[in-house]
């Protein structure tokens, strides 16, 4: 790796694609390769900032929260960091993703606002302030930022796009205690976490809906939780998990490139359930091409960018399910048409907004449907 950094000029580019430069700093440093290319030193020095920047910030509003009793899981990238990585600098994110009864969607709503954050509600252009009959079934994130921090608030674990949404009483059910050890911080703060199943499969899930552009970094935060929850972990369960979520065939394909890429995956990984996640094999084709093996390893974010449109979440999951997808696009109920049309669900205008709704969807994603090879 070492010689490779230092003759390859996309050698770098390409590790910081894949989330794994500041990893292969530090490996680099230990097994003795002197001297570490400077491009890398200066990225390791960034990140290592950069991370303790923003655990600073998070860190904050994670205490404010606690203190304040509302009810959130944290969600991927603070707590890989801090409780899964065995180095937390290894895992680098932008932002963080809580996930929130939808009971307290105001209660952090007004917490966050009063911590300095601007909100920006994506799904309820031009407002202001959350309707009060806006709740969990109509949208399903807030967005709010500070400066360079971003902190996405999330209603549900399977999205609205989806063609099959699962009642979130489940999810909370299931739900574990656990807690969370900042750098600077003396204590651990009590936390909500997913339960084992439901965190691998949000992982898994936002790496398909994302068409893997964070490259081998998934596989580094799946490896690390399953080891992190090694003791309790049972892949039957998880595999009953998908198949009452209905999303066998989101998850199935980041775990089938893990196995093609990485041997050593099969000790973690049955290959027997990717036939239980994907019983047509209809994903498993897809993956199966050396042609997007070899553009996910070289450029997996562009590739990301290449399978960006109207039903990439669904592509691969049949007719049926495309159908109700596009139905669910096309239709939305009255609340969801109306937050997404600035409207009040009583307001005749809503219902008049399903002759136009077409017409505007046309006006989208046709231009993109024509230009997609």
């Amino acid at each position: 790796m070492h010689r490779w950094l230092i003759e390859d000029s996309q050698a770098l580019p390409l590790l910081r694609q894949h989330g794994l430069d500041i990893m292969a700093h530090d490996l680099l440093q230990q097994a003795g390769c002197e001297p570490t290319p400077e491009p890398l030193q200066t990225r390791y020095r960034l990140g290592v900032v950069a991370r303790l920047a923003s655990e600073k910030i998070y860190g904050e509003l994670i205490a404010a929260l606690v203190a304040k009793g509302v009810g959130f899981v944290v969600q991927k990238g603070v707590w890989l960091s801090c409780q899964v990585y065995p180095v937390p600098h290894w895992r680098q994110y932008a932002d963080i993703d809580l996930l929130v009864a939808a009971q307290e969607m105001r209660k952090i709503d007004t917490l966050l606002r009063a911590s300095g954050f601007r909100v920006i509600y994506s799904a309820l252009p031009g407002r202001e302030e959350l309707p009060t009959w806006v709740d969990g079934q109509v949208i399903d994130v807030t967005e709010y930022k500070q400066d360079l921090y971003s902190v996405d608030v999330h209603y549900n674990l399977v999205p609205h796009q989806l063609p099959h949404r699962v009642c979130m009483a489940a999810v909370w059910g299931d739900r574990c205690r656990g807690t969370l050890k900042l750098s600077d911080e003396p204590r651990e703060f009590p936390i909500w976490l997913l339960s084992p199943e439901d965190t691998v499969l949000h992982l898994l899930q936002h790496a398909a809906y994302h068409r893997m552009e964070a490259g081998f970094r998934v596989f580094l935060d799946l490896l690390y939780t399953l080891q992190y929850f090694r003791q309790e972990w049972d892949w039957d369960r998880f595999a009953a998990r998908c198949q009452q979520f209905e999303v066998g065939y989101l998850v199935v394909g980041p775990l089938a490139l893990m196995l093609d890429l990485l041997d050593f995956a099969a000790a973690w990984v049955p290959r027997q359930l990717l036939r239980r996640l994907d019983p047509s094999g209809r994903v498993l084709a897809s993956y199966a091409s050396k042609e997007f093996l070899r553009k996910f390893v070289m450029a997996p974010a562009s590739l990301a960018a290449g399978q960006r449109h109207f039903f990439a979440v669904v592509q691969t999951a049949g007719m049926g399910k495309q159908l109700r997808a596009a139905w669910h696009h096309l239709f939305p109920g009255p609340r969801r048409m109306a937050a997404r049309y600035n409207l009040h669900p009583y307001d005749p205008r809503t219902y008049l907004m399903y002759l136009a709704r077409p017409l505007a969807l046309a006006y989208r994603y046709l231009p993109r449907l024509i230009k997609a090879p």
